[in-house]
């Protein structure tokens, strides 16, 4: 496994690939964003397809847990290389124990965090939109509160910049990098990559 960085004209350039990817095969009439990281990967694509957004937020634990230990503000003064090893060390230690815990996923809450809701009962054809995908975890609540939200005979596509995990419970229907870790303008440890 390894990691690529992907800031400022590399990463519009690799959603711009992923809009093209998603419009060669599908014509979305709403993008949805997950937040924080899939929101950005959202707007780029809305941007390319000239579609509108609706942003909506889950958050995995793991990432809170970071912001309440205070890791983020240690990461930045790391080399690069020490903060690539420790992103495929916790990446790995997760995947393991995924697969461990029977691929048992924690269930989160979602939210709308941006734009008109309405556009669910309008739109026909969504692709919901994430950064990176694990475990599948954020895909599988989305998507229900999706359905949830969405008239009867919407369909609801999937994509992603990277996949991390071998066996996720929701493969995304797109997808640019699979088994590959993406340093994004967000990540904590961004400083260092510069």
């Amino acid at each position: 496994m390894k990691v690529i960085t992907v800031l400022n004209s590399d990463f519009d350039n690799l959603c711009f690939q992923l809009a093209d990817k998603v419009s060669s095969e599908y014509s979305p009439d709403l993008i949805v964003g997950v937040a924080t990281g899939g929101e950005f990967v959202a707007k780029k694509i809305a941007e390319r397809l000239n579609v509108p957004t609706l942003i909506i937020k889950r958050q995995r634990n793991a990432t809170k847990y970071k912001s309440k230990f205070k890791i983020s503000k240690l990461l930045p003064l790391l080399p690069r290389v020490v903060n690539d090893k420790l992103r495929i060390v916790e990446i790995k230690y997760n995947e393991w124990m995924f697969n461990k815990k029977g691929r048992i996923i924690s269930p989160g809450n979602v939210i709308f965090k941006e734009g008109d809701v309405e556009q669910l009962a309008r739109s026909k054809k969504i692709i919901l939109v994430d950064d990176s995908v694990d475990s599948g975890g954020t895909f599988v609540d989305c998507l229900k509160f999706l359905n949830n939200h969405c008239e009867q005979g919407t369909t609801i596509k999937t994509a992603a910049l990277n996949v991390t995990f071998s066996d996720p419970v929701v493969k995304p229907d797109f997808c640019m990098y699979e088994e590959i870790l993406l340093r994004c303008p967000w990540a904590n440890d961004v400083v260092a990559a510069k």
